[in-house]
Order: structure tokens, then sequence, then C-alpha cells
């Protein structure tokens, strides 16, 4: 069969991440095809080990935002009319109005299925950007066969969203087991804490992380958290709003109360869990996060969000607070800190949980060939 990929719009953070497992272990599972990818250029997909049969296009950067929109108006109707697939599967929350062929796509944006009234106050500048790919989103649905989501939630919250009536499957990201023996060495950034109460909180910055409730919260409340300091993993370009947030907290009066480590590569990630005293999650917006299964898997309690994608994940291995109430937060924080039999319970459930999530990207994806193969042949005999 003969597959066209959109993956040209996952250029960063946890889509690239996705996007790129996703081309890689196409090889695998399904080199027996033929197959189309449309890619970002110059974030890493060059590198890719792609199917044997692959004819690659690549997004240039040259025209800056305006790259996307000329690429599939201008480019991509082209592209797949010469192909001719059989199957197309938009990775990106994008598949075109007019493909002549069936049509199958991963929804892995949360604010598409979320009410406005779910999502962070500070979002206007995102306004613009969010309309614009739900319009292009919404143009090609009427002709989308399928649709993959990352968890149950986001299916059942997506079918109610956009009344949708077609096939539906989960998606997942991959979560790998980390091998860890004994206890990992304390990180060097976190020795000035050895007499603190560092929680971790670990995460690019976008504006559905929710990070500014935690400034407002050490701020009106630092004296009743005087010896917790949370754990930031952040860079300036996470995000365009990113420096905006970092100046705030070095501004803020609760600036001793945030310890910015930047990025963590993953060979660091056990010492960090398994040296600070819980897993910090305040998001208002998921799609899926591995973040709460790595938590499980070192041993570490997770204080997060009580919202459904969390709760999805987590269980009854995380103690959950109204992240729209800074009191909500620092009440399940000393409620962790004062009563001491409360974070090894979590952690125990945790261990029974995190069997739950472990799947390799070979399974995920081969799972996924089948569906649009089957899909694709269902096509061909009607």
């Amino acid at each position: 069969m003969r597959f066209v990929i959109l993956a040209h719009n996952l250029r960063s953070a946890g889509g690239l991440s996705v996007g790129r497992n996703i081309a890689a272990t196409l090889r695998r599972v399904a080199d027996q095809h033929e197959f189309c990818l449309t890619l970002p250029a110059g974030v890493g997909y060059e590198s890719v080990d792609v199917p044997s049969r692959s004819e690659l296009h690549y997004l240039p950067r040259w025209l800056g935002s305006m790259s996307q929109i000329w690429f599939e108006f201008a480019k991509l109707p082209g592209i797949i009319r010469r192909f001719r697939p059989d199957m197309l599967w938009g990775l990106g929350n994008f598949v075109p109005p007019k493909a002549r062929c069936p049509q199958a796509l991963l929804c892995h944006q949360p604010y598409f299925v979320y009410d406005p009234a779910d999502q962070p106050r500070r979002v206007w500048y995102r306004r613009p950007e969010v309309r614009m790919t739900l319009v292009r989103f919404r143009r090609g649905l009427p002709q989308t066969h399928m649709v993959f989501c990352q968890t149950n939630t986001m299916v059942e919250r997506f079918r109610k969203a956009f009344d949708f009536r077609g096939e539906m499957a989960v998606f997942p990201n991959a979560v790998s087991r980390f091998a860890v023996e004994g206890s990992p060495a304390c990180p060097t950034a976190l020795a000035p804490l050895a007499d603190r109460f560092p929680l971790l909180c670990l995460t690019k910055y976008y504006i559905h992380k929710n990070l500014h409730a935690l400034v407002d919260l050490f701020e009106r409340h630092g004296a009743a958290l005087a010896d917790v300091v949370v754990v930031l993993t952040l860079r300036p370009d996470d995000d365009e709003a990113a420096p905006a947030f970092l100046r705030r907290v070095a501004k803020s009066r609760a600036r001793g109360h945030f310890l910015n480590v930047g990025r963590v590569a993953q060979a660091e990630l056990p010492g960090y869990f398994r040296h600070c005293r819980a897993l910090l999650m305040p998001s208002v917006l998921e799609s899926f996060s591995a973040t709460y299964i790595e938590a499980m898997q070192f041993g570490t309690p997770i204080l997060a969000s009580d919202m459904d994608f969390a709760r999805e994940i987590c269980g009854d291995a995380a103690l959950y607070f109204d992240p729209w109430r800074i009191e909500a937060i620092r009440d399940a924080i000393l409620r962790l800190k004062n009563e001491p039999a409360l974070g090894p319970e979590l952690v125990r459930r945790g261990n029974d949980r995190k069997q739950l999530f472990f799947r390799g990207w070979d399974e995920i994806v081969a799972d996924a060939v089948s569906r649009l193969e089957r899909l694709a042949g269902a096509a061909r005999k009607s």
C-alpha cells in the first residue's frame, strides 16, 4: 500500500518527539509499504532512518511562520495527487480537505477539546494561532475516516466537541522503562536544597502549564511554605512567552522559592526525581504527559491538578488540587509535608499503576498501521 504521512508541522517539544519516533518506527514495522512523508526541515528528521521506499518532502523555513500556509496550499495538493496514496495519515492535527483517499489524523491539541473556561486567562496571545489551527482542522475533518487521540479522555472529549461519528482509537506516547539501580547521586544543582523541601516541576514553559499560579502561590503564602522550593526546568527559548515569565520570577519577592536548572538530560532524570520530595504539576490542559509515569517509576509522590487528563494517568497514585485555587495548591503541599505516611503510600500506588502504561513505539505504531491497512482495504473494496 501507499501511505502519505503528514508530519511537517511537528517541529518542537512533544510533537517533534512523536513525529520523529513514528517516522523511525515505520521502517521496523511497515517497511513493506511505500511512504510519502512531509517533514519540517532543520529539526532532526534528516537523520531519521525512514522506510526504505520513502519519498521525502521537507517544509522550508525561509518564509517564517508563512511557510506552513504556503506549503499546505501551494505544494501539498500536488504532492498528494502525484503520489496517489491509498491512505493519508496526518500526525499534526491537520489533514487536507480534498485528498481523494481515506484519511486519518492524530489529534494531540488539547485546546481543541477543552472549554475556554478551562484555559488560562493569559492565553490571549495564543488565540489567533489556536483559531487559525482550528479552522484548518475543521476543514479537513468531514473527510476524515479515523481519529487517533493519546488518551481515552481525549477520545471522549473529541467526540463531544466535534460530534465525530467515525472510528476512533487511542494512540499513546511510548513510555520507556528506566533501569535505575541503587540511589542516583544528588544533582549538583540540588545540593544547596539539602535542608529545604524541593518539588520538581519538570516541564518546558507553555501557558497551559499554569506556572504563573506558582508565583502567585509563593507571593501570597510564602510564610506558610517557607522551606518549599520549586525546581523548574525552563529555557528562554521554550516559548515566546518564556522570557517574560523568567523575568517575573527573577523580580518577584517569591524568587527564593524557585530554582531553575534549565533543560534536564534524560540521564539526569533519576537524580532529580529521587532527590525531590514530589513532582508538582499544576497544568490545566494536556493531551498526554509521560512525566506522571516517570515519577511513578522513580518512586516520587505526585501533586497534580484535579483534571480528567491527570486522573486517567495517575488514578489513586496522586494527591490532587484545584489548579485555579492558590489555596488548594498550598494545602496539597502542606498535607504532603505534614503527613509522613502519605508520600510512601502514593509511591506504593504508583508502583502498581505504572505497569498499565509501558508500551514501546513498535507496538503502538504497528497497531495504528494495522488499523489504517484495514481502513484502506475497505475503501478499495467499496
